[in-house]
């Protein structure tokens, strides 16, 4: 289920069990995705809203400033935002990924992180930044002239602003 907060400008995907597995929302100047668990699956029919917005991401052609990044026709590969040496692939694999994937009336958000993954470790959590207003690495949109991180937080806005999104107030939802 996705929830939004308002007052807090936070997007929320939880479990069925109340738990929250994907926070969309903002820390200091970066807009941030928070895994709680590494795999969240969002159907069309349950969220129309939220799906119908971010899959426009999937829609668009991206031109990315280094191969870590890409897109195909139902996949979204980012890297997050941070600094780095991005022509050392040890410390790229230490970079988290958010990838984000269509299949069918479905949308998957999943963190991967490289690094974690060689040495056996399982990815349970972590984050993935995208740095708005040009400060992140250089993405382009080839029809919009528009940045993946801007057009990134343009999904989450529609969302917080969709009145078919529950809105969270206190412990309870509406």
């Amino acid at each position: 289920m996705v929830q939004k907060d308002k007052n807090k400008n936070q997007l929320l995907v939880v479990s069925n069990e109340g738990k929250v597995e994907l926070e969309f929302s903002f820390f200091a100047d970066e807009f941030c995705l928070f895994f709680h668990t590494p795999h969240v699956v969002i159907k069309k029919e349950e969220n129309e809203s939220f799906y119908s917005s971010f899959e426009t991401l999937l829609n668009q052609s991206y031109q990315f400033s280094h191969p870590y990044s890409y897109q195909d026709e139902n996949t979204l590969v980012w890297l997050s935002d941070v600094s780095g040496d991005l022509e050392d692939p040890e410390e790229v694999d230490r970079i988290s990924r958010m990838i984000l994937h269509r299949e069918g009336d479905t949308l998957s958000f999943t963190l991967q992180r490289p690094f974690l993954e060689k040495i056996g470790i399982p990815v349970r959590d972590g984050s993935v930044a995208f740095s708005p207003a040009g400060n992140g690495c250089y993405t382009k949109n080839k029809e919009t002239g528009k940045t993946l991180q801007n057009e990134m937080i343009e999904c989450f806005w529609n969302c917080l602003e969709s009145n078919k999104i529950k809105e969270k107030k206190g412990d309870s939802y509406e």
